[in-house]
């Protein structure tokens, strides 16, 4: 009786061992958590000197962009956009496409009801030349920025004229990451 309930024991713990052993295994393949965070390095194009870094985090529904850009003119705006393509290879950054519009919607301000997807408005810089903030995007998730760029422009955005707002040269851009 001993021996059987000692056999019992040994084929339980074994069972078990193995048992483990595989859910391990399945924890070890699992894919990993979706990321809910991107970012963007701007860099200068077009002769500028303006940079800075774009940060995107995942709010329920809308995503949360918390931007600081330095090197622009003193007290000046410009037109902040997203682009259609992650592509800041050109010195004028006409690589990066143009604005991000997947509804195919005139271009408009941030708070338009039918807008470009990309149309993010104006920053405004400080009397030092740094424009820092944040906004925010409704009904996105940070999945649909991944691999586009985002643009800083040399003039402010109209809001109105078409395509684009005419805002000027692409003074900054970067890839989001």
């Amino acid at each position: 009786m001993k021996s059987r309930n000692i056999r019992l024991m040994k084929g339980l713990l074994i069972a078990l061992g193995l048992g483990l052993g595989l859910g391990l295994t399945a924890c070890a393949s699992s894919p990993p958590p979706e990321t809910k965070m991107g970012s963007a390095d701007l860099k200068p194009r077009s002769g500028s000197n303006a940079s800075g870094h774009v940060h995107f985090h995942q709010l329920d529904k809308r995503v949360h962009v918390a931007f600081e850009v330095k090197g622009l003119a003193a007290n000046s705006k410009h037109g902040f956009h997203l682009h259609e393509k992650g592509d800041c290879s050109a010195i004028d950054a006409m690589s990066a496409g143009g604005h991000y519009n997947p509804g195919g919607h005139q271009h408009g301000s941030l708070v338009s009801a039918n807008r470009h997807a990309g149309d993010f408005g104006n920053i405004q810089a400080n009397a030092q030349g740094v424009a820092k903030g944040e906004l925010y995007l409704d009904n996105m998730h940070v999945r649909q920025l991944k691999g586009l760029s985002v643009i800083v422009h040399e003039k402010e955005d109209d809001e109105k004229s078409q395509p684009a707002g005419n805002a000027g040269s692409r003074i900054a851009c970067g890839v989001i990451q």
